[in-house]
């Protein structure tokens, strides 16, 4: 599938890559439409949260309206549909948060993800939406 990444400063291009695995607490979504803000080219042209040791290549774009295409298989010990994800099912237009907390740490324990001490963001610390299909 098309991907557009970032390779480095100001470098980034439409490249094949793999389709995303699922993981845990995700979702797979085939985009219809994405924006481009300010961060996006911060980014690109500044390496804001950008990890260059680790980081490179990343698919960009974080703001993103899409279909879901594939949920998590039903786990034995779930009663949900999606393995603790509730209601959600192939087919619905969703929009994605892109700050990713961790649901393990203190803050988010206690409610507060906003305060994770273990965030991830889709289109820089992980793979964005601006690809066929998005984790």
């Amino acid at each position: 599938m098309k991907a557009y990444r970032m390779h480095g400063l100001s470098k980034s291009q439409l490249d094949d890559v793999n389709h995303p695995e699922i993981l845990f607490g995700d979702v797979l979504v085939a985009p219809e439409a994405a924006g481009v803000c300010g961060t996006d080219l911060h980014v690109l042209h500044e390496g804001i949260f950008i990890d260059f040791d680790r980081g490179l290549p990343v698919t960009m774009g974080h703001e993103v309206i899409g279909r879901v295409v594939e949920v998590p298989k039903m786990n034995s010990q779930s009663s949900l549909p999606a393995d603790g994800l509730g209601p959600i099912r192939v087919g619905d237009r969703v929009v994605a948060e892109p700050v990713l907390n961790c649901g393990k740490c203190s803050k988010c324990l206690r409610g507060f993800p906003n305060l994770c001490f273990q965030w991830s963001h889709l289109g820089f610390l992980r793979d964005g939406v601006w690809a066929e299909i998005v984790a």
